[in-house]
């Protein structure tokens, strides 16, 4: 009842309420008044999910009677619960980087209940805390690689895609919501719209990224974005130019 007079008008109330029933009904409003407060700076559902599964992770790997206290009441996590996660974490087989990922998630929590004035204290410490990680650098194509993977590429928007990959350092999600708009070709720049953490950016084009796009802009009549369904396999267009 407590969750449902507080909560009831939250927009994140009806998708995330029903997977929080294993908390208290005050540490479900917490929880709930928290998603709503990122739904609201337009974070994605996948944050949103992630705080949710994190924080059940968290209270799956502590000890039965700190599952019972936590359950109840959030607020009263310490330090030495976050230790006790790690090791129960690390114990489960969960990787570092993974650890990590929790971690940082549960500090942006605890710390909005902390300013809140809910909680008097952060339980995450980054310098006790944090797991190193070793980070492995990846090995770059060898050109005769390179070259062999575009030759094989039967059309020019396929090409045009990896190309915008590998020359921008653009994720497929990215490439695929490109708008026409968002280009400058005579600057060389175009415009990234909520990326990775919903932030913003420009990125430049190299020059055989621009005649690339120049190439299939003139020979494809443009819509609002650069790749719309039923623009794939389109192959009639030499791909030698692209």
């Amino acid at each position: 009842h407590y969750v449902e007079v507080c909560c009831m008008d939250c927009p994140v109330f009806a998708q995330y309420q029903p997977v929080l029933s294993r908390f208290s009904g005050p540490n479900q409003h917490r929880i709930l008044r928290y998603l709503a407060g990122l739904a609201a700076r337009q974070y994605a559902d996948t944050t949103l999910s992630a705080v949710v599964t994190a924080l059940n992770v968290l209270l799956r790997h502590l000890p039965g009677r700190r599952q019972v206290v936590l359950t109840d009441d959030i607020t009263r996590t310490t330090t030495q619960d976050i230790t006790d996660f790690i090791t129960a974490a690390q114990s489960a087989g969960l990787a570092p980087t993974t650890i990590n990922t929790k971690l940082s998630i549960l500090t942006g929590f605890f710390e909005h209940l902390h300013e809140e004035g809910q909680m008097t204290h952060q339980p995450v410490s980054r310098r006790r805390h944090r797991l190193l990680t070793h980070t492995v650098q990846p090995n770059p194509m060898p050109d005769t690689d390179l070259i062999a993977f575009f030759q094989a590429l039967d059309s020019v928007p396929d090409r045009l895609i990896f190309l915008l990959m590998l020359r921008c350092g653009l994720r497929v999600s990215e490439v695929c919501a490109l708008a026409w708009d968002a280009m400058d070709l005579s600057a060389g720049t175009v415009r990234i719209t909520r990326g990775k953490g919903q932030v913003d950016r420009f990125v430049y084009l190299s020059p055989d990224v621009t005649e690339a796009l120049q190439f299939w802009r003139n020979h494809y009549t443009p819509g609002r974005y650069l790749f719309p369904r039923g623009a794939f396999g389109y192959s009639d267009i030499s791909r030698s130019r692209c």
